[in-house]
């Protein structure tokens, strides 16, 4: 009963943000530009699931009591800068006071995003046809 009613919630709700997003935008580099919202969005997101990783990593929420004592907690940002389509982000990845945690998303010294996705879901399989795709 609650399922159809959340989902209407969720639409309705996602659409008034994308509305609210996109007010603003009055030429097609403010969207799809290398400082477009599209970007943001992505940099925003990315952030999000490493912060989530880390968490996933400390087994605890952010300031739980019960990760105290563990003698490893988050240990300020570092910046990184990764590469994709359509051009730099620069990232804030958190750290780990031990240096135990390795990030799944972004890997350490990994500098590209799509290419790096791709080979680990496809792996060997994908193969270059003479026009550049992938079949």
């Amino acid at each position: 009963m609650f399922g159809g009613m959340l989902a209407c919630f969720l639409t309705h709700t996602m659409n008034e943000l994308l509305d609210h997003l996109i007010k603003g935008l009055e030429k097609h580099e403010d969207l799809l530009g290398e400082d477009g919202l599209l970007q943001e969005l992505k940099k925003a997101l990315i952030e999000k699931a490493l912060g989530a990783e880390l968490s996933h990593h400390f087994g605890d929420a952010r300031r739980d009591p019960a990760g105290r004592g563990s003698g490893n907690f988050r240990n300020s940002k570092s910046k990184k800068a990764v590469k994709d389509k359509q051009g730099q982000l620069d990232v804030s990845v958190s750290r780990d006071r031990q240096g135990t945690f390795e990030p799944r998303l972004i890997k350490k010294g990994q500098t590209r995003i799509l290419k790096t996705a791709c080979k680990r879901r496809y792996g060997p399989r994908m193969k270059s046809n003479r026009n550049g795709s992938y079949t």
